[in-house]
């Protein structure tokens, strides 16, 4: 009781003592009043009192149990994240309408880093392409693989109108997209 749940037992009585008592407070207190019970009770059989020597421990054993638990399912939620952060490229082809392409059939683009797009830019994502940033789909057409994003295993199809989302995959057609 006094090894791995120290911590809890200490900080319980810590916060109450400064007038601001949490969770380990009451583990600490139901804790401590059950082997203090136990104790009375083996020391005076004459009471006639049940001894609960197993009970303080295990109930501190939940609770850091559940820490444990609590601890693992964040460190898998923060991997999870950065996972879906890495899926958005660095870098996107912005559509420039200021400067025509070296043929004047071809729209003009440079690329640029993610992070300089702003909203009411326009990009250009080329088939096989992860889109870059969330926005509308201005023109073209093609199937856009959304399994990083919804889990859905098979290609939606985007056209005009429709909206994409960062980190998908621009499947066979080129799509011209104005960032939201």
């Amino acid at each position: 009781m006094a090894g791995p749940g120290r911590q809890i037992l200490v900080d319980g009585w810590q916060s109450l003592r400064r007038g601001g008592p949490n969770m380990n407070t009451l583990v600490s207190l139901g804790a401590l009043a059950s082997f203090g019970m136990s104790t009375a009770a083996m020391m005076m059989p004459a009471l006639g009192w049940p001894t609960f020597f197993e009970e303080p421990v295990m109930l501190l054993a939940f609770v850091l149990l559940g820490r444990a638990v609590e601890e693992r399912a964040k460190l898998r939620a923060t991997s999870d994240m950065s996972a879906l952060l890495n899926l958005v490229p660095e870098t996107a082809r912005l559509l420039s309408s200021s400067q025509p392409s070296a043929d004047g059939t071809s729209p003009y683009f440079r690329t640029v880093p993610t992070s300089v797009i702003e909203p009411k830019d326009r990009i250009i994502v080329m088939p096989g392409d992860r889109i870059p940033v969330d926005g509308v789909v201005l023109s073209g057409c093609s199937t856009v693989d959304e399994a990083a994003i919804t889990g859905e295993p098979i290609p939606r199809p985007k056209e005009a109108g429709d909206q994409v989302a960062a980190g998908t995959v621009n499947c066979d057609g080129v799509l011209t997209i104005e960032v939201d």
